[in-house]
């Protein structure tokens, strides 16, 4: 009979294959998200879905950006609950598939005082269910490729993740040593400011002032371990390496690239090759396709079958049997109101997920142009401060500046290399962010 049940059946539920299309020209993550898989998404499934690996070998060398993406999609126990998501939706594939057992029916009677016995048995299928199995099948085998476009979106999701965390880390070591430098310049100043008190050079309130700097630094600097070490293990909780302490990262961030990705084309780059729209954009059909299935349950069940009598006198019949429901008071309308109501709402969403994606393109690109603005500002102020530093030395060497000018040089040069650590760290983790919104990697122009 038809139900809205999931149906009894035996056989193994076995994984479905997943098939690599081809890939567009230039395009991102596995071209466009009409259907299909991208080969960055079978290469996630593969591998997460494998033991998670010894991962000796890429934290033997330097890590990089690209290792630590590599690393969280193999490791992160959060994503692998998410993956989970493509095996139960491979099961109700398969489940889809499989049909109804046929039932069984009999009856025994015997007679009250002949003690004669008259049987009945029979057999019926549900006949519906042959010509629902397409439909049902048709639906479960688009869910599915919902579930692998969502997990597609969770790739990306925990790349930027993972990728902003190695930079936050790698921006929090740079700037701990830093911040190091600062308080050995300052420990040598507070050592000859308590030199030139001895000799009296200097009133007490000079050498007060130069402790008081000298503790407000080691102060910073305490803060500045507290945060590096949170970096440290914010990134290793990520790629699930908390065990090991064996790793290392770049003493720097690199410079950023040439040139970005125009806003247009990051737009362009989202609606054609983002995985979350591209479950969105199914879900029309997949509930197109329910629908046809709770219509051809308006009926009820049609059951069809044998059966087979014996009387009590011995005489035995046989023949056909079915069994039908009638559509008086339970015809399914609710349920396909509800199926229609859901198809109009997957519609607006899509439309609204589209108009979302323009804004977030548009406002991370921006944002992206802004993080270069300032890594470029930065750059130039570190750049002053460093001819600053030497202009400063060849005063001192003349003796027409001192050495506390010397020191506070080297002090504004170190909070300008501070700067421009975070606005390098803020640019890379807003490019990490812009590949997300892309729906994959950037198109020409950023690579």
């Amino acid at each position: 009979m038809l139900h809205a049940r999931r149906r009894p059946g035996g056989g193994p539920v076995r994984r479905a294959s997943i098939r690599r299309p081809r890939r567009r020209p230039g395009a991102g993550v596995g071209g466009s998200r009409g259907g299909g898989d991208g080969p960055e998404l079978l290469s996630a499934l593969a591998s997460a879905a494998a033991p998670a690996p010894d991962p000796s070998a890429l934290l033997a060398e330097t890590l990089t950006a690209d290792a630590a993406a590599r690393i969280a999609l193999a490791r992160n126990p959060a994503f692998k609950v998410k993956l989970e998501e493509v095996g139960l939706a491979q099961a109700d594939l398969s489940q889809a598939g499989i049909l109804e057992n046929p039932r069984v029916h009999g009856q025994m009677r015997f007679a009250g005082g002949s003690g004669a016995a008259g049987h009945e048995f029979g057999v019926k299928v549900n006949l519906l269910d042959f010509v629902e199995r397409p439909l049902r099948k048709r639906v479960a085998s688009q869910r599915l490729e919902q579930a692998k476009s969502r997990l597609g979106h969770e790739v990306l999701g925990l790349e930027a993740e993972a990728r902003s965390a190695f930079y936050a880390h790698v921006a929090a070591r740079r700037r701990l040593a830093l911040r190091e430098q600062a308080v050995e310049s300052l420990d040598a100043a507070v050592e000859l400011a308590e030199r030139q008190r001895a000799a009296g050079n200097i009133s007490a309130l000079d050498l007060a002032n130069e402790r008081a700097s000298r503790q407000t630094a080691a102060a910073e600097l305490a803060h500045e371990r507290s945060r590096a070490a949170a970096a440290r293990e914010r990134l290793a909780m990520l790629l699930a390496i908390q065990d090991r302490a064996d790793w290392t990262v770049p003493d720097e961030l690199p410079a950023p690239p040439a040139v970005d990705p125009s806003s247009a084309a990051v737009e362009q780059a989202a609606l054609s090759q983002r995985w979350d729209l591209a479950a969105a954009r199914r879900d029309p059909q997949v509930l197109k396709d329910a629908l046809a299935v709770e219509r051809l349950r308006f009926f009820g069940p049609l059951e069809v079958g044998v059966d087979t009598e014996r009387e009590y006198s011995g005489e035995s019949k046989f023949g056909p049997e079915f069994e039908i429901g009638i559509p008086i008071f339970e015809r399914r309308q609710a349920s396909r109101a509800r199926l229609a109501a859901q198809r109009r709402q997957s519609l607006a969403s899509v439309e609204s997920l589209e108009t979302a994606i323009r804004y977030e393109a548009r406002v991370t690109s921006a944002e992206l142009a802004a993080a270069r603005e300032a890594v470029a500002a930065y750059a130039k102020a570190l750049a002053d401060r460093k001819e600053g530093i030497a202009e400063t030395l060849k005063n001192y060497n003349y003796m027409l500046k001192g050495v506390y000018g010397l020191l506070e040089a080297k002090r504004l040069e170190l909070d300008a290399s501070s700067a421009y650590v975070d606005a390098l760290k803020d640019y890379w983790s807003q490019r990490a962010e812009l590949e997300r919104v892309a729906g994959g990697k950037l198109p020409d122009g950023g690579q």
